[in-house]
């Protein structure tokens, strides 16, 4: 049976917001859901960004990781090889893969299109991200409806899809 991917990241910024060319990641969350819908393994991993090392206030608040996390942490080079070997050591096919939006899956690529790799993840990618309008009742009936499609159990696994949604 395929397995479901949810992924969660955070990534340096300031009150405003960057432009994604100038943010790094600087957290990768992901846990690997099977077709019942319960979590078969996690993964999580802080990253050293190079261009700003030093976290903002902002930043700093809004995702509540520590400097010392950050100056404790290994490259993206490292935490996404690591991410690939993690992701590949299971046997069964992925699925697809949801998250917060586009800004993840952009984000992805460029850090690794940097890294002069092909992306494992491919162009396998389904959206967590809410339509703009959208109230945050009718985006958890969309995200049930997603998980639904999967044969998933939903309440299970809207629970990670939510929980990755509201570290966000």
């Amino acid at each position: 049976m395929p397995h479901w991917l949810v992924i969660d990241l955070e990534a340096t910024t300031d009150e405003g917001g960057w432009p994604l060319e100038e943010m790094e990641i600087i957290e990768i969350g992901a846990t690997l859901v099977n077709a019942s819908g319960y979590e078969v393994e996690h993964f999580q991993r802080y990253v050293r960004p190079t261009r700003r090392p030093l976290l903002t206030n902002f930043c700093r608040e809004l995702t509540h990781i520590n400097q010392a996390d950050i100056d404790s942490a290994t490259p993206w080079a490292s935490v996404w090889a690591q991410f690939e070997h993690w992701l590949k050591a299971h046997p069964a096919p992925l699925a697809g893969w949801a998250s917060w939006g586009e800004y993840d899956r952009r984000q992805i690529e460029q850090q690794v299109s940097a890294l002069g790799v092909e992306n494992y993840l491919g162009s396998v990618d389904v959206s967590a991200e809410p339509q703009q309008g959208c109230s945050e009742g009718q985006h958890r009936l969309e995200m049930t409806g997603l998980f639904l499609k999967t044969r998933s159990n939903p309440p299970v696994m809207l629970q990670f899809a939510e929980q990755a949604l509201h570290d966000v």
